[in-house]
């Protein structure tokens, strides 16, 4: 059986671990690959599950075509029964791009999970995505802190943050939605090199053949997180004393 075929199966059992016993749930759906693959294999968990899912795309409102990356996350929704709303970004852009988008992102979902007493939202991070953040990091000449490798649940604002996704790469999940004809929004942004995040995924891409891939990245980045669990500690019993 395929990798792609086998997804579903094999991320039930890590949703549920990071799920606990909630009933009520978030999803953060773009209308990118990674996104739009979470949320059809959360439909069929959720099912199975007795759980609701609530999903939320956020309009940045940066493309022209952006409206229709809503559109196809509705359809989908709709297709399955599920809950959906589009959240409008309607600031000017200030500062770095990205960070701006990112920090108006998180404030909206905050509000809208509020409104809906969602504690909880999953979202779409992949294990290339930690391998991105890792090296961009890096490049920053970041710590221990800074590198140690994102975690399958997080709290931030009140709220959980979820990623059931981060040992999958990018490369599966559209394998998955490609087998089923599942449509997704290729971002033209995503080949836009003036963006940190571009450059770096363009090195990963071709330093493949010296060693470099994101599973190994990823893997330095788990070792860091274990060592700066180990210094806290030892902070700690010295603080104690």
């Amino acid at each position: 059986m395929s990798v792609s075929k086998q997804l579903p199966t094999n991320l039930h059992e890590k949703i549920t671990e990071i799920a606990k016993n909630g009933e009520k749930f978030g999803v953060a759906v773009s209308g990118g690959g990674d996104s739009i693959a979470l949320l059809c294999i959360l439909i069929k968990w959720a099912n199975e599950n007795r759980k609701q899912i609530f999903v939320v795309t956020v309009n940045h409102n940066l493309r022209p075509d952006s409206v229709e990356d809503a559109i196809l996350v509705k359809n989908l929704c709709s297709k399955n029964n599920v809950n959906h709303s589009v959240l409008e970004i309607r600031e000017s852009v200030k500062g770095n791009l990205q960070s701006w988008a990112r920090d108006n992102r998180y404030r909206l979902i905050c509000e809208w999970a509020n409104n809906k007493g969602i504690d909880s939202i999953f979202l779409g991070h992949t294990l290339d995505d930690q391998a991105e953040t890792f090296l961009l990091r890096l490049a920053r000449g970041s710590g221990v802190d800074g590198l140690t490798a994102m975690t399958s649940k997080s709290y931030r604002d009140g709220i959980f943050w979820l990623r059931p996704l981060l040992h999958i790469t990018r490369k599966d999940l559209r394998k998955f939605l490609d087998d089923k004809h599942i449509p997704y929004v290729n971002d033209p942004s995503n080949e836009n090199l003036r963006f940190d995040r571009i450059k770096i995924r363009k090195v990963l891409d071709s330093a493949k053949e010296y060693g470099l891939e994101a599973a190994r990245l990823v893997e330095t980045s788990q070792r860091l997180a274990q060592a700066r669990e180990v210094l806290n500690h030892v902070a700690f019993q010295f603080a104690k004393k």
